[in-house]
């Protein structure tokens, strides 16, 4: 408690003066320093710095879903919101905490982006990183006994700068992305729903209509923000036959306009399975996620992509790279 709480001071020292600002203890409950996000003042300043200097492990076990839906609720809705989870427990419900951070990110678009400091030994790697993924931010992690100014002030800086946004990877010279094959969902799948309170069943619409013919299986599919100093790797798996180009193209938005980065394809990446199997694996996370290539592609805007797909293709991945997921196990 004693190092979060130092994270805290230290990000709380290190506001611009021009900010609205607010802190939320959180344990087995949550209280907030103000009703409201206040601007950043020596008097706001003061009151936060003496609660930062006060606090104990004195909150009970690690409620985090709460909490974080009271901040959403609570945020200042004519400006964009960063929003610092600092924890050194962990969660049961982190895909419960996943989906309301997600939910909300995508309500506000790119006025909310959420970052993850995760303290000492103990704490959920799975927890804090996934955060920090559906929110669009990033997490760092600090062990007891190491400085954390660098980390914390480097992710309070980028957290201050707008975005690089609307990104976008060309990996081979021929657009693969008008082909028109339909993976047709076996029928078993069509269950009517049953009500708890009617004998009355409504059939559902045959979800024979998803676009799987994707050819280009990048991951993560949606590129998150990229921040200076933050390492960020992107996977592509093509199609047999299907040849990457000698450079690969990244094209992105910035305040400033258009940016454009060319990188010269390294031959040796394509050998071996190495690369492969770490390509795969983020290919299993976006499908777990709902962020895939499957989820998110133009095709399948709007449409429920069935679990039985994903499974399906959590478990080709799984056989073909030998990985280990919740579909997949090897003796």
């Amino acid at each position: 408690m004693k190092k979060a709480a130092q994270a805290l001071e230290l990000i709380l020292r290190s506001i611009p003066g021009d900010c609205y600002f607010n802190v939320v203890s959180f344990g087995s409950h949550h209280d907030s320093l103000f009703p409201k996000s206040q601007l950043y003042s020596e008097t706001s300043l003061s009151k936060a710095i003496e609660l930062a200097q006060s606090m104990t492990s004195n909150y009970g076990g690690t409620e985090i879903f709460d909490v974080l839906k009271w901040v959403f609720e609570n945020s200042r809705e004519d400006m964009p919101s960063s929003v610092f989870l600092i924890t050194d427990g962990e969660v049961y419900n982190v895909e419960q905490v996943v989906e309301l951070i997600r939910e909300k990110e995508e309500n506000k678009k790119d006025d909310l982006r959420v970052f993850s400091l995760g303290i000492g030994d103990s704490v959920s790697h799975n927890l804090v990183e996934s955060v920090a993924r559906a929110g669009r931010g990033y997490s760092q992690f600090v062990t007891n006994n190491e400085r954390m100014d660098k980390k914390v002030i480097g992710m309070l800086k980028n957290a201050l700068k707008p975005p690089i946004k609307d990104y976008k990877i060309t990996w081979t010279d021929v657009d693969f992305s008008e082909s028109t094959e339909k993976k047709e969902i076996p029928k078993e799948e069509d269950k009517p729903v049953i009500s708890l309170y009617r004998d009355k069943t409504e059939p559902l619409s045959p979800p024979n209509n998803i676009f799987t013919d994707i050819k280009i299986r990048q991951a993560p599919y949606l590129i998150p923000p990229i921040y200076p100093g933050v390492r960020f790797i992107v996977y592509c798996i093509l199609e047999n036959n299907i040849k990457p180009r000698q450079v690969i193209t990244l094209n992105a938005t910035s305040q400033d306009g258009p940016m454009k980065l060319d990188i010269s394809l390294d031959p040796v990446t394509l050998q071996g399975l190495k690369i492969h199997r770490l390509a795969a694996r983020k290919l299993i996370q976006d499908l777990d996620d709902g962020n895939s290539f499957l989820h998110k592609h133009p095709k399948n805007s709007g449409k429920l992509i069935p679990a039985s797909l994903v499974k399906e293709h959590i478990v080709d991945l799984g056989k073909t790279f030998n990985l280990i997921s919740k579909h997949t196990r090897y003796k």
